[in-house]
């Protein structure tokens, strides 16, 4: 299974499908806290199911790898969450 929905997500979708013993590829960030990776982490074990965090960005791109549509120049990444909310 792919999650690539929102990151508060991603726990308990995660969770479901390793408990219907689904490989897991996840976007980054998979969880927020490390209680949480370590349970999914687990899970995964008992069910012998995979679970791994995907990082993919548009610098991955064959064309660019191969320098069809040129070099990178500039990178901007953000992330935000609510932090009050994981811990309420």
């Amino acid at each position: 299974m792919y999650i690539a929905s929102p990151h508060e997500t991603y726990y308990e979708y995660a969770k479901a499908a390793l408990k219907h013993k689904k490989h897991v590829l996840c976007e980054k960030p998979m969880v927020f806290l490390r209680a949480q990776a370590e349970e999914l982490f687990e899970l995964s074990k008992e069910q012998g199911c995979v679970l791994m965090e995907e990082n993919f960005t548009r610098l991955t791109d064959p064309a660019m790898l191969l320098g069809v549509i040129g070099s990178a120049v500039s990178l901007c990444i953000a992330l935000a969450y609510l932090i009050l909310k994981l811990v309420n």
